[in-house]
């Protein structure tokens, strides 16, 4: 499965995702809810990434 098939269904959201970025370990609207759940899985060694709106850019030098 490619990246942007497995992290559709997370746009807008956190997610925690395995280290060779082929599984979401968990997934929440907010960070703090999402350390709850990794805690609670005692998921270690996890990515953490906010998944963009797939129909927005992102520009972090723009005014």
């Amino acid at each position: 499965m490619d990246r942007l098939n497995l992290l559709l269904p997370y746009e807008n959201k956190w997610v925690a995702l395995n280290r060779n970025r082929t599984k979401v370990v968990a997934d929440s609207d907010d960070l703090k809810n999402l350390d709850k759940k990794l805690k609670k899985l005692k998921a270690k060694n996890v990515i953490i990434s906010w998944i963009l709106p797939f129909n927005a850019s992102y520009s972090p030098n723009a005014k």
